[in-house]
């Protein structure tokens, strides 16, 4: 059963990115797809390995209809065995975000990169920003994200949160460096998302994900937990498939009480 939420119920003086971004959302008045969707879980797609030889996991946020935004990204605490590959510019400058296409075209490696994104694979028009959580330093020598990293979308109305055909939200590539044996690293960990629905109400999921091993499937999620800002009826009864993974039917908890 679902269990209501609603950003009022944060103590006073509880500030939070994710109670930020939910007052952002329940001001919406803008107009988007009109659907019933609800989060889903994490998609992790198996890119085709570049000529570095690495193997590059898009993750996408999904939902089962296109009429939620996805706002942000949120306590997620991500990492990998062996280390993440960032890409950089003449051997330089690196960024935990999307290069623009004139930043890609002078970079070292072209091909391959790890960042955080909301909605863009490119950081052309990118208004993606890093919360205070976000570890960049920690991130850019090839360690986790920081505990309880967040980013989010600064612009709700640009559209970078609105899924697409395939229900599906760009929110991260990782590529991680290969072990001693060279197979790909391991890249695993949890989070937490924030979308607003077509009423205007603060809406969130929690999802974990693990990046598959090579010869499984390309792509995979595994839901979490949904939490609603009002009661509505669990579409959700049984196990759903997105693309080739299938999707374990989400638990629920309370956030706040």
């Amino acid at each position: 059963m679902h269990t209501t939420h609603r950003c009022s119920a944060l103590k006073p003086g509880a500030l939070s990115t994710q109670c930020i971004l939910a007052a952002l959302v329940l001001t919406l008045a803008c107009p988007i797809p009109i659907g019933d969707a609800a989060f889903v879980g994490v998609q992790v797609e198996n890119m085709t390995s570049n000529s570095l030889g690495l193997s590059e996991f898009a993750l996408f946020a999904v939902f089962d209809d296109g009429g939620d935004v996805l706002v942000n990204v949120f306590n997620s605490n991500i990492a990998t065995n062996t280390g993440f590959f960032h890409n950089s510019i003449n051997g330089g400058q690196q960024s935990a975000l999307p290069f623009t296409s004139a930043q890609s075209a002078v970079s070292d490696q072209p091909d391959a990169d790890s960042f955080v994104t909301i909605g863009l694979m490119t950081g052309d028009d990118n208004q993606t920003i890093l919360d205070p959580f976000f570890d960049v330093d920690h991130f850019l020598i090839g360690n986790g994200l920081g505990t309880n990293a967040g980013w989010f979308n600064i612009n709700v109305f640009n559209g970078q949160g609105i899924p697409d055909e395939q229900g599906r939200v760009p929110i991260a590539v990782f590529t991680p460096l290969n072990d001693a044996e060279g197979n790909p690293g391991i890249v695993s960990g949890t989070l937490e998302v924030g979308y607003g629905d077509v009423n205007g109400d603060a809406q969130y999921g929690i999802a974990s994900f693990i990046t598959p091993a090579p010869g499984a499937l390309g792509l995979f999620a595994l839901a979490g937990l949904t939490g609603r800002s009002r009661r509505r009826r669990d579409r959700r009864s049984g196990p759903r498939r997105v693309g080739d993974g299938e999707v374990q039917p989400p638990l629920l908890r309370p956030r706040w009480k």
